[in-house]
């Protein structure tokens, strides 16, 4: 998990900075980028890279999700995943 303070009236070009920063702290291949697709409570970006990776990458104000329920929700997604 990343984590980042994000201002509440943070400027879309800013999020996206932030957001290909952090794609270099997973394991993408090195042309991963990410765009934008919705602006609301969270920055939400669509991940793409050659040979078809798609994934989406979720920027939150620091403070807004409590540890534990960015827990649930990665358990949540792995096995969702899984099946």
């Amino acid at each position: 998990m990343v984590t980042s303070s994000i201002p509440s009236e943070a400027h879309p070009d800013d999020l996206a900075a932030l957001a290909r920063a952090a794609l270099h702290r997973w394991n993408l291949p090195s042309d991963a980028d990410a765009r934008l697709i919705n602006l609301s409570e969270n920055a939400t970006f669509l991940v793409t890279a050659a040979g078809g990776h798609r994934s989406i990458l979720r920027v939150h104000r620091a403070g807004y999700h409590t540890p534990l329920a960015i827990s649930c929700e990665l358990s949540w997604m792995k096995a969702l995943q899984a099946e």
